[in-house]
């Protein structure tokens, strides 16, 4: 069993507090409307977060080395050597302004389905099948959901 350091504890406390914020503000709004007009942000928001928080708890219960070691707070010192490490936050802040910029003028399916992918490979990811796979999914469940809650029309390319 591993042991429950005071960083530990301190991380479970936060994410206890940010599920219970988040779970009594689902909750709020699911009693002042329960319309999916409404709610179609909140919910599922609010599910991927607590979710989260609960994953990341989890994983704190399960490793064994002790957050409070020097080695530990050295390694989280340490300035990151690699150099495409500290370019990426900009490349993805540069994928968003082209993505915004772009909305309009090419539309929304074609700009949606290109920023997803090239955020994935950004990223670090080289599978190529699954990056193309995971864009279309994405890209059709975003467009299908959006036009069939929202009354504004929306420019796609693509119909």
């Amino acid at each position: 069993m591993t042991r429950l350091t005071r960083a530990k504890v301190e991380h479970l406390l936060f994410l206890a507090a940010i599920t219970a914020c988040t779970a009594l503000y689902m909750l709020d709004a699911w009693g002042v409307s329960r319309r999916v007009e409404n709610l179609i942000v909140i919910v599922p928001f609010g599910a991927v977060a607590i979710a989260l928080c609960v994953l990341i708890a989890a994983r704190l219960l399960r490793t064994a080395e002790d957050d409070d070691t020097p080695a530990a707070a050295d390694a989280a010192a340490a300035p990151s050597r690699s150099r495409w490490a500290r370019i990426m936050p900009l490349a993805v802040m540069a994928l968003i302004g082209a993505y915004s910029f772009l909305l309009e003028i090419v539309g929304f399916d074609v700009v949606t389905f290109a920023f997803v992918a090239l955020a994935l490979l950004v990223q670090g990811d080289r599978n190529l099948p699954r990056v193309l796979a995971f864009s279309a999914v994405f890209t059709f469940v975003v467009i299908w959901g959006s036009k069939a809650i929202l009354t504004v029309p929306i420019p796609t390319l693509l119909g």
